[in-house]
């Protein structure tokens, strides 16, 4: 069967006796059916007869089959056939054409807020033609965040081929960033590869979720760290950090009472939040009264909801009294210890009127005191014992804070009602302990250093207390008084020792002491001697 122009075609031969009548022997007619190729499609309309043989043959006609042409060619009833073999040739314009394959289907898509550009759609028709195995475009959409928005964590657009063979698709997806690898931006273009059938009923699904917003976080300082304990004589230089957005802008200023100094002039923020400045507080003359310096952080950026206050303040002190003295609690009074007791003003300069026997240096910025005294009895006779050697912080006043609980709730008060004031004098710190966890509630307060944001104003009953501030309170909740006024000390070596080979009975009283912070107002720590001796007469 010969091929031409993408189809076959039949070649009908019949024996016809020599000298017959052709018609008698084929009949008035004879067909030709012209069959396309695999994936093409012959149509009569397409094909025509240029030109033929008009000794035999009288007309030619195409016709529709299926998918098959009939050329239908009518022979001149008069014709003999010849002594020879006849061929009747036909000279035939037209060719199969590609067969076009058919896909329809329908999209739907989901679009959440704060989106531009294509919006929800539900059950849009699609559909296209096109020869077997090429490519032809189905349908784009493009989906953007709208101003100050993107798509983010796992909430990002999607498309899907709900129904259909997944294989003949093609999905192109062209997504957009901003500078900050944030999506802002998408676009879908859908093509269809086309197989070797006609294919209806495909389902495409788009989700495009809600775009949240992009956080500008607004300029502003929200914190800072600052020593605000009480500072020495001898002046400090102390780091002030501010905490807050990167690149936010600020200033501070320190005031002395009298003069308002620049100590920050309009800096930002690094890349941390962060900004660090030295600030020099300076040596204050001895007899000189006490300062209160003010910092303020300045500029229009300072947060309102900052949880420090500011401006907030740092005192200065000239001379505080730490003085160690002792209360005998024995049956008896003793002689051995100075009439002037061991003292130390700190800060000091060595020519303070300590006496001899105080044995007060200083070593490595920690001042130092020396107790070593031998006592006796003053008067009468009787013999001293020890009860305990060692001598330990606890063995002085004022070194461990009072832990007492509040009795009552308050609201924003300065009347507190605790579980007792026994040991409370007016100007002890007082620290009201979290209740979701056992810590303070201002800079320093933490480790008791002062100055202390709340102190005690007056001792009003064995149970009631008025505050120098507001605060609030419920029943049960922990409350630490410090009576030390911020002076801290630390007995590193001390013992009571019983001395032998002497006519009287003696007890050496022996403790090296470290003065490791300086408060805010003089204090005396007293060693209470019946912790360590008893006396029978």
């Amino acid at each position: 069967m010969p091929t031409i122009n993408n189809y076959t075609f039949s070649d009908p031969v019949f024996t016809v006796p020599e000298q017959s009548n052709i018609v008698s022997q084929v009949g008035a007619t004879v067909v030709i059916t012209i069959i396309p190729n695999p994936g093409f499609t012959a149509t009569a309309g397409d094909f025509s007869a240029t030109s033929f043989n008009a000794t035999y043959i009288s007309n030619v006609a195409f016709t529709q089959s299926g998918n098959n042409v009939l050329c239908t060619i009518t022979l001149i009833n008069t014709t003999t056939m010849p002594s020879s073999n006849l061929t009747l040739g036909l000279c035939v314009s037209g060719s199969a054409q590609e067969k076009l394959i058919n896909i329809g289907g329908k999209y739907s898509a989901v679009v959440g807020s704060n989106v531009t550009g294509d919006s929800s759609e539900t059950n849009v028709v699609y559909s296209a033609s096109g020869a077997i195995s090429t490519v032809s475009s189905l349908f784009t959409k493009t989906y953007n965040a709208a101003t100050g928005y993107f798509w983010g964590g796992s909430s990002i657009p999607s498309i899907n081929i709900v129904k259909g063979n997944q294989k003949h698709y093609s999905i192109v997806q062209t997504p957009t960033f901003d500078a900050s690898n944030r999506l802002t931006n998408i676009a879908y273009a859908v093509s269809y590869q086309f197989p070797d059938k006609d294919v209806s009923g495909d389902e495409i699904s788009i989700n495009v979720p809600s775009t949240q917003e992009i956080y500008v976080p607004v300029d502003k300082v929200t914190s800072y760290i600052f020593d605000t304990s009480t500072l020495s004589n001898d002046g400090d230089l102390r780091k002030l950090t501010v905490l807050g957005v990167p690149g936010t802008a600020f200033g501070a200023t320190l005031n002395d009472g009298t003069t308002t100094t620049v100590i920050i002039n309009n800096q930002s923020l690094d890349a941390n939040g962060r900004f660090e400045q030295d600030v020099l507080f300076p040596v204050l003359i001895k007899g000189d009264p006490p300062v209160n310096y003010t910092i303020t952080l300045t500029g229009a950026n300072i947060s309102g909801s900052m949880n420090l206050p500011n401006p907030f303040t740092i005192k200065q002190t000239n001379e505080v009294l730490i003085q160690i003295d002792h209360v005998p609690n024995v049956p008896t009074p003793i002689t051995g210890w100075p009439v002037v007791n061991p003292r130390v003003t700190l800060p000091a300069v060595i020519n303070s009127p300590f006496p001899p026997s105080a044995n007060v240096e200083q070593y490595e910025g920690l001042w130092l005191i020396t107790l070593n005294y031998d006592i006796q009895p003053s008067s009468g006779t009787g013999t001293f014992a020890i009860t305990k050697k060692e001598i330990v912080n606890a063995d002085f006043s004022n070194t461990q804070p009072l832990a007492i609980t509040a009795t009552a709730a308050t609201s924003s008060s300065t009347s507190l009602d605790v579980s007792s004031t026994t040991g409370i004098t007016a100007g002890d710190g007082i620290v009201i302990e979290s209740l979701s966890q056992q810590s303070f509630n201002g800079p320093g307060e933490q480790e008791g250093f002062a100055p202390f944001r709340t102190t005690v104003t007056s001792v009003n009953s064995a149970t009631n207390l008025t505050i120098s501030q507001p605060r609030s309170a419920v029943n049960g909740q922990g409350v630490r008084v410090f009576t030390d006024h911020g002076n801290k000390i630390q007995v590193y070596d001390g013992a009571a020792t019983l001395k032998t080979g002497t006519a009287i009975s003696t007890v050496n009283i022996y403790a090296k002491i470290a003065i490791t912070r300086t408060g805010d107002s003089d204090i005396t720590f007293d060693l209470d001697l019946s912790n360590l001796i008893s006396y029978t007469p």
